[in-house]
């Protein structure tokens, strides 16, 4: 797998669907082949290891879970034309290159060339590494050399929006057109030049594609995770640190408002949870209020207005359409 492949949809593997014998073996030829280096687990009877894998154009993903591993890229490995920022979720790993060596805890993250080098990865670590085209970076930051083994500290802010926006992507729908895949391998390269300490007028640049997209993606998750409390833009803003108005241009950019998006994510929530007969207890207030709604007329109305249907008959409809599957006849009438 590489950066110059498509595969948006993510490929998931781990040591523990494979047999002992294959191990070792699978583990060279998935790690190996994305990162092109050498791996040996410390121990191999306790080898164990997780990864998930997106090939974009321009970009990879690679999000690892491992026991401990000794890594290192031989001359036949070399890649010139690409990058590796490596971002540690848990735990510390020290990385070496061009004779230089440095060791990078939780949250930080270090910038890697395709050159002969290596790391060693510690027992219960977590990290992302991203394979990225050098052109792409140095289009942006020109000396990134420079930066080469030098750990970004966790609190730098490009590098927060960075980890926030990687962990959008888990949603496939955001990657599903070609065109979609393109603009966030954009965002990424832009975020991660912004991290390493891109020119002024790239920076300029980035913080207009990059920093205005990733923020915009963290503040959207941010509100489907807070549904159920006072959602209010003032908050918001105050939390990521901009203006309300700041806000309400960047949803107004996608071609809605603020409310609207939190109305839209709300009443998505309460039909999920209507739809589910293993619900069908629940009073339809106690969905609405658990979808962040305060006042039960307005919910039916608007639920109606959108879903062209009262909450009472989806959810009716989905436990009956349940129990016909279970072949037990119930009526809307034992609701």
């Amino acid at each position: 797998m590489s950066s110059d492949g498509n595969s948006a949809m993510p490929v998931r593997l781990s040591t523990s669907d494979w047999s002992e014998k294959n191990r070792l073996a699978l583990l060279h030829d998935v790690y190996g082949a994305f990162l092109r280096c050498d791996i040996e687990p410390v121990d191999r009877e306790l080898l164990e290891f997780t990864a998930s894998m997106r090939s974009l154009p321009g970009l990879g993903i690679l999000t690892v879970g491992s026991s401990a591993l000794r890594v290192r890229r031989t001359p036949a490995q070399v890649e010139p034309d690409h990058l590796f920022l490596n971002i540690n979720l848990a735990g510390s790993r020290e990385m070496f290159l061009r004779g230089r060596e440095a060791m990078f805890g939780e949250g930080e993250a270090l910038l890697m060339s395709g050159e002969l080098g290596g790391a060693s990865v510690p027992q219960g670590a977590r990290f992302m590494t991203l394979k990225m085209p050098v052109e792409a970076i140095q289009l942006l930051v020109p000396d990134f050399g420079d930066r080469l083994v030098r750990p970004i500290p966790r609190e730098t802010e490009a590098l927060q929006l960075l980890s926030s926006y990687l962990g959008t992507l888990n949603k496939a729908e955001m990657l599903a057109k070609p065109d979609l895949q393109r603009i966030v391998a954009t965002h990424v390269h832009d975020l991660t030049a912004l991290a390493l300490g891109a020119t002024r007028d790239a920076t300029e640049q980035a913080r207009i594609r990059g920093v205005r997209a990733a923020r915009l993606q963290a503040i959207k998750a941010d509100i489907v995770a807070n549904l159920s409390s006072n959602v209010s833009i003032d908050a918001i803003a105050r939390r990521y640190r901009v203006t309300p108005r700041s806000v309400q241009m960047a949803f107004e950019a996608e071609g809605m408002t603020f409310t609207d998006f939190v109305l839209s994510q709300r009443l998505a929530r309460a039909y999920r949870m209507l739809s589910d007969p293993l619900r069908a207890g629940q009073k339809i207030s106690t969905v609405a209020f658990d979808a962040g709604f305060g006042d039960l007329s307005y919910f039916n109305r608007v639920f109606r207005r959108r879903f062209g249907a009262a909450p009472s008959e989806v959810k009716a409809a989905a436990y009956e359409n349940l129990q016909r599957q279970q072949g037990l006849g119930v009526t809307r009438q034992s609701l």
